[in-house]
């Protein structure tokens, strides 16, 4: 996937969510499955998948796909996963380790080493998160979760001990504290 030009990685993106929202449409009861292993709801899925989409194209698709799931579904807002977490948590800031796996997936499917180097997962993972990263897109998406259940969003929001997943995340921290520091610094010159 990787060896594959992004504006093509995009439109392939884009036909699949519409085949999803395709099946969301026929088989609404679809956004209830849960993976046995890391109990992930597709709304988890689909909150992780903003790291990728969330300045390409395919971003209006996926959030399309993430109103489907929330309509038929809105209980998976307040789920949590094997880690604990609920979709949201996912979708407020950045997770630089969860990208990396995309990466080297994407990698190990093209038939490229999965044993990369650090700089070599640097490049790759910068395919998928940019430095200008477009935030306005990221809150559209929490945006649509808070909305959902403001009781569970404001329930996660009060938190002050939540772990993120990311090689530069301080340990426990509030949300707001998380999404500050990931934030791109407008005045830092590199």
């Amino acid at each position: 996937c990787l060896s594959i030009p992004m504006a093509e990685q995009t439109v392939e993106r884009q036909e699949l969510y519409n085949k999803a929202i395709q099946h969301l449409q026929s088989q609404p009861n679809a956004s209830k499955w849960k993976n046995p292993t890391t109990f992930s709801t597709p709304l988890h899925v689909a909150c992780r998948l903003i790291d990728v989409d969330q300045n390409q194209r395919s971003a209006k698709e996926l959030c399309a796909v993430m109103d489907l799931l929330l309509q038929s579904y809105p209980e998976a807002l307040q789920l949590k996963d094997a880690s604990g977490n609920i979709p949201l948590h996912y979708a407020i800031a950045p997770s630089t380790l969860w990208m990396a796996g995309v990466a080297a997936v994407s990698a190990s499917k093209s038939g490229e080493d999965m044993e990369l180097s650090k700089d070599s997962q640097q490049q790759q993972l910068a395919q998928f998160v940019k430095p200008e990263e477009d935030w306005r897109a990221r809150g559209i998406f929490v945006q649509h979760l808070m909305l959902s259940n403001l009781q569970v969003a404001q329930a996660y929001w009060q938190q002050n001990d939540v772990i993120f997943e990311s090689t530069d995340a301080t340990g426990g921290c509030s949300p707001l504290y998380r999404v500050l520091q990931t934030i791109p610094d407008d005045f830092d010159p590199n």
